[in-house]
């Protein structure tokens, strides 16, 4: 992920796929100083990497100490160093990695990374909508109980706040190698102590067996799991929906609790390096259910 420093005040920030630089309410990169225009630079992803591009600004970007020509673009790298108006004003950029999903909140200027691929908003312990990517390099949030695509720099309105949202596009996908560790080609062990009290969770792709650190998570897991096993004779597509109602009077736990539950299972599997670890948990109008028939379930300690 790439990062870049302000020299002066040595703050460092995320940069998104596409991060317009000056003094309007619309970039993202805000400078107050006088010597830098409205839109005065654009940072971008290519795909193969960063490049800068001056946009016609009244005194000049500056990468390096080399004024750049108008609208011509120029890569960057790890240590480059940039100035927009004032030479002496640089910042640096610490990361030249690739970059990952993130929000801007546009009133109060709070930014969120995506952890493990899932985009939490607006925040991992509560969240209202969680972003990430399909299989086929599509962007998907899911809000309201609802799945919908999302593109780059929407924006998603929650209670009192609003979200701009920075995705990478196209160019920036990287397609889902089959010889990874993907949803698809995984399956799930659950060992069930007899009381129910004791979920352990294992993930096995191929010859490899990840036992997962025990987690409050697993018992929803479970319970959806075998919701699908339950409903085994009818068509995929139809197999082990539950309502969201029915869920939370099951785990007898609040809307907020199931929301976070399914959250963190799916960035604990992300974790363990798995593929599409947001189609663990399905989700349709008010619906959801385990999102694999690869799984099994036996007594603990057998």
């Amino acid at each position: 992920m790439a990062k870049l420093r302000n020299d002066l005040s040595g703050e460092v920030g995320a940069v998104p796929a596409r991060m317009l630089v000056g003094r309007s309410a619309t970039c993202f990169l805000r400078l107050s100083d006088a010597q830098v225009s409205g839109e005065h630079a654009l940072v971008q992803w290519t795909g193969q990497g960063w490049v800068l591009r001056d946009l016609g600004s009244r005194n000049g970007t500056y990468l390096n100490g080399r004024r750049l020509p108008v609208a011509a673009s120029s890569p960057l790298g790890r240590g480059s160093q940039i100035a927009f108006g004032d030479p002496k004003a640089t910042f640096t950029m610490q990361d030249a990695g690739p970059p990952v999903p993130m929000a801007l909140e546009l009133r109060s200027r709070q930014m969120r990374e995506s952890q493990a691929g899932l985009l939490a908003l607006p925040n991992t312990d509560e969240p209202q909508a969680v972003v990430y990517q399909r299989d086929d390099g599509t962007w998907v949030q899911e809000a309201a109980d609802e799945t919908q695509g999302i593109a780059d720099q929407e924006l998603l309105y929650l209670d009192q706040q609003v979200w701009c949202v920075f995705l990478p596009d196209e160019a920036g996908v990287t397609p889902v190698v089959c010889a990874e560790k993907t949803l698809s080609a995984t399956s799930f062990e659950f060992e069930v102590s007899r009381d129910e009290e004791h979920v352990v969770m294992t993930v096995v792709h191929g010859d490899e067996r990840i036992a997962l650190e025990p987690r409050e998570h697993h018992y929803v897991l479970l319970v959806l799991a075998r919701a699908r096993a339950k409903d085994a004779a009818l068509p995929q597509p139809e197999r082990g929906w539950l309502s969201k109602d029915q869920l939370q009077q099951m785990l007898r736990i609040r809307p907020s609790a199931l929301n976070v539950a399914v959250h963190r299972a799916r960035q604990q599997l992300a974790d363990a390096g798995v593929v599409g670890a947001a189609g663990l948990v399905e989700v349709r109008r008010g619906l959801r259910r385990f999102g694999t028939d690869r799984f099994s379930e036996r007594p603990l300690g057998t």
